[in-house]
């Protein structure tokens, strides 16, 4: 056999082992859920209709598989439904499909359907993979369309339909993928291809404080993925650089990693962003999704919480008989803590409406305002029936229960009030300052300065239900530029403003208090209007009367009685309240007499006698 034979045999030989090996390689996968299911979408009407599942394949995905071609679809059913199941490739949902095939043998759990003919993944349009089904009387109710075990789900990818229309799974409801995958043959398939799809970051950390993330990585390449090299970015510029080992990624896999001891080195509102730039030490082969980013907000190094007082915002109307009872649910509620303040929104028609309130309307789902309604910081809360931040909250352990998660919200700005009177007693000057631990607050979009003059004991015969009824907290007058407040500057970590208030002949000076709060304002997002920290000050105090110090005539703290609550200006605390018998009392709701007040600053305790006059 002469040399030119034997090249010629070796090549041959070279082609066939080639093609052997192809053909034994694992198809592609494509799709995105895990092979465990865990969760059900239920059939819940009452007639007999169609149903269906589906899955976007996106060009920029199917790109990677450019000539390949998709042969097979694999899905998973809570219980078998009607008499047949008919999967589906196409372009557009709700159009004539590329091709499709019509079962009969299905059951429940995972089926693997062959395609009657392949489709070619062209890599420069989107495919729906799916199926549908029909359901009859005896599969009313019955668990059909399946999700997949691992909480994450993909957006924007995961479709169902009724009678062939079709919608998008929201993923913030439904946070699982739909059980549905296609498989293709071909030579067109990436080495080394990882792909982050999600990234999830505590929203909150310390600077150059250790923290950690996670991110959930797909392995798009036929080789098994054993290490990655990751670049961590804060607002585009590179801290830190990690390599994975370890990790064991097989074709069309997923897993979850956890990057640990993470150093976040830039104070306040940044982004986080993380890239892969190696895989299995090597150049990823698709760079397109190698990245990700979130938002973080970093506190300033060495910052420390300020005490935080809770806005307690009613919504209510005289007209609303149900108006007592509500007061009288949100009062125990309050009642049991003394960090919060508490005003009234009148809406509708009463006299204590304010038309420069209307713009709260925002605040409320689909901005239809009602009463009675509440906000707490103006916070989001999970699980409730509205979408908040204005609710309808019937249960006062519910109103407790929000209280409580708001006081447990660190705070790191320091408002105060400083009040001077004028000579005719009839304008009322003050200044509204705070001090800041940290530049920007979190997440803030435009910070702001909302300040209000409250009135409360305002006994008014127009309240529905009742002959006399005694307001607290009526907002008399929004004092900031616009009810959404004044915009504000931190960045030196402090502020200061000025304000001046003309007294109506109307208001009971003696009553009445300033109420100031810093907040964020988004004209876009009502759930980043959120209060960051509150605070108080009676604009009279003849109401409360010192007797006596046991300091001897030297200044003593400031405590005066307002909105039924005994209160002390900042940088005491209240320690406790006693009567002349040396009971203990609470300092809600006192009775007129006279107390001793406990007051300390951290180091020295106060005594002081106050009389309660009516």
């Amino acid at each position: 056999m002469n040399r030119t034979c034997l090249k010629t045999i070796l090549s041959c030989l070279t082609v066939l082992l080639t093609v052997g090996e192809l053909s034994a390689q694992e198809p592609i996968r494509l799709g995105y859920c895990d092979t465990e299911t865990d969760r059900a979408m239920y059939a819940s009407d009452e007639e007999p209709a169609e149903f269906g599942a589906a899955i976007l394949l996106p060009a920029k995905m199917l790109k990677k598989y450019a000539g390949d071609k998709i042969n097979r679809i694999d899905f998973a059913i809570g219980e078998k439904v009607g008499r047949m199941m008919t999967v589906f490739v196409t372009r557009e949902l709700g159009e004539e499909p590329i091709v499709k095939k019509t079962i009969y043998n299905f059951e429940k759990g995972w089926n693997t359907v062959a395609l009657p003919s392949e489709v070619a993944i062209k890599g420069t349009e989107d495919l729906y993979v799916g199926y549908v089904f029909n359901t009859d009387k005896n599969t009313i109710h019955a668990s059909v369309i399946m999700y997949d075990k691992y909480k994450g789900a993909t957006p924007g990818v995961n479709w169902y339909s009724k009678n062939n229309k079709w919608w998008a799974v929201p993923s913030n409801v439904i946070n699982y993928d739909l059980c549905i995958r296609a498989y293709a043959d071909g030579d067109n398939r990436p080495t080394n291809d990882v792909g982050i799809r999600d990234l999830e970051n505590y929203d909150i950390v310390m600077q150059n404080q250790a923290t950690n993330f996670s991110m959930r990585m797909r392995n798009y390449g036929v080789d098994s993925v054993e290490n990655v090299t990751i670049e961590i970015k804060a607002n585009d510029e590179v801290f830190a650089t990690k390599t994975l080992s370890d990790l064991t990624l097989g074709h069309n896999d997923e897993m979850e990693v956890k990057v640990d001891n993470v150093l976040f080195p830039t104070e306040g509102n940044n982004t986080i962003k993380v890239e892969v730039i190696k895989v299995n030490s090597g150049v990823d082969t698709d760079k397109s999704d190698n990245k990700l980013q979130n938002a973080i907000y970093a506190i300033k190094e060495g910052a420390q919480p300020c005490e935080r007082r809770i806005l307690f915002e009613e919504f209510t109307s005289e007209i609303d008989p149900l108006a007592t009872t509500a007061d009288t649910l949100y009062g125990d509620a309050v009642a049991t803590r003394d960090d919060v303040i508490w005003v009234k929104h009148h809406i509708d028609v009463d006299k204590f409406v304010l038309d420069e309130e209307k713009p709260y309307k925002f605040l409320f789902d689909n901005e239809k305002m009602f009463y009675p309604a509440v906000m707490v910081d103006r916070q989001i809360f999970n699980g409730m029936e509205d979408a908040g931040p204005a609710y309808f909250v019937p249960y006062g352990d519910v109103v407790e229960g929000m209280l409580k998660n708001c006081s447990y919200i660190p705070s790191y700005i320091a408002p105060s009030i400083a009040i001077s009177h004028a000579e005719n007693g009839g304008t009322v000057n003050f200044t509204v300052s705070g001090t800041a631990e940290v530049r920007e607050m979190p997440f803030q979009k435009s910070l702001r300065l909302t300040v209000y003059a409250v009135e409360d004991s305002i006994v008014t015969t127009t309240q529905a239900g009742v002959p006399e009824f005694k307001q607290n907290g009526v907002i008399r007058k929004i004092l900031s530029s616009s009810c959404w407040g004044d915009e504000i500057d931190i960045s030196s970590y402090s502020f200061k403003k000025d304000y001046s208030l003309e007294i109506a002949p109307e208001w009971n000076v003696s009553n009445m208090r300033i109420v100031a709060f810093v907040n964020n304002y988004d004209d876009y997002k009502k759930e980043n209007c959120t209060v960051y920290n509150t605070v108080q000050t009676p604009i009279y105090t003849a109401g409360i009367e010192a007797v006596n110090t046991a300091d001897n005539g030297k200044d003593v703290p400031r405590v005066w009685y307002v909105g039924n609550q005994l209160q002390v200006e900042n940088g005491y605390s209240l320690i406790g309240v006693y009567d002349l018998s040396g009971k203990n009392v609470n300092e809600y709701n006192l009775v007129p007499g006279m107390y001793i007040v406990k007051v300390s600053d951290g180091k020295n305790i106060h005594n002081l006698k106050y009389i309660v006059k009516k």
